[in-house]
């Protein structure tokens, strides 16, 4: 999150968070996106610690799938945050790749949930 403040607000803005002709929007936006990145990576892996006792480590892969998904999300946000700062963005850049990727993590790590047999006691 320190990492995402200093690439964002230190190198992307000059170290200036607003300006008298800012828009307060995009920068609540900016901000916001990791932040909420962070507080969903962090859920996800106390929720990991939690059930890897409880189901025996037969989801494992799935949830592997799913946190990498979540770490390529903040990747993604952060990307497309720091892009549109510096008026960089374009469609289908690099950023686009790893939101894909990520959005592929997760659904990969769900449809393991679902696929998974169960087996008759």
């Amino acid at each position: 999150m320190v990492l995402s403040y200093y690439l964002l607000v230190i190198v992307g803005r000059g170290g200036v968070l607003t300006e008298s002709s800012s828009n307060y929007l995009k920068l609540f936006f900016d901000l916001a996106y990791p932040f909420g990145d962070v507080i969903i990576l962090t859920f996800a892996l106390v929720i990991f610690g939690l059930s890897l006792s409880f189901f025996g480590g037969k989801y494992r892969l799935s949830i592997f799938a799913i946190i990498l998904g979540f770490v390529a999300m903040y990747l993604a946000d952060f990307v497309f945050s720091y892009t549109t700062t510096t008026e960089t963005f374009y469609n289908g850049n690099w950023g686009d790749l790893i939101f894909t990727i990520a959005l592929f993590f997760i659904t990969f790590g769900n449809l393991g949930f679902y696929l998974n047999p169960k087996k008759d006691n």
